[in-house]
């Protein structure tokens, strides 16, 4: 039977999840002391906001993330993506960023 591996990532407010995309802002929308005051007593219950651009996070790509006309996620049936071999690369002592190898020592 294939693994299933949980490839998530908690998000957190100020999560910097790609260089150049904003990280996501959690706060309340309606926070408990709030709505004590707009509330018969002894009614309270928070309401979160969450700022976010489509691609935080852990997330599935579809073609229209590039072209136009490709198709989206709302007409895939999650089954024709679960037990899909997969590979393991290990890239971690490749160079990146002028000289910086993924594990921050300079190559050499």
């Amino acid at each position: 039977m294939p693994a299933i591996v949980d490839l998530s990532h908690v998000l957190e407010d100020g999560t910097i999840t790609y260089p150049g995309l904003p990280a996501p802002v959690i706060t309340d929308h309606l926070s408990r002391e709030a709505s004590r005051e707009r509330y018969a007593p002894g009614y309270e219950f928070q309401i979160g906001h969450i700022d976010m651009v489509s691609n935080t996070g852990t997330y599935l790509d579809t073609p229209f993330h590039r072209y136009p006309d490709g198709h989206d996620l709302a007409g895939l049936d999650p089954a024709r993506v679960v037990g899909v071999p997969g590979v393991v690369v290990d890239a971690g002592g490749a160079v990146v960023d002028g000289g910086t190898t993924t594990k921050g020592r300079s190559p050499g």
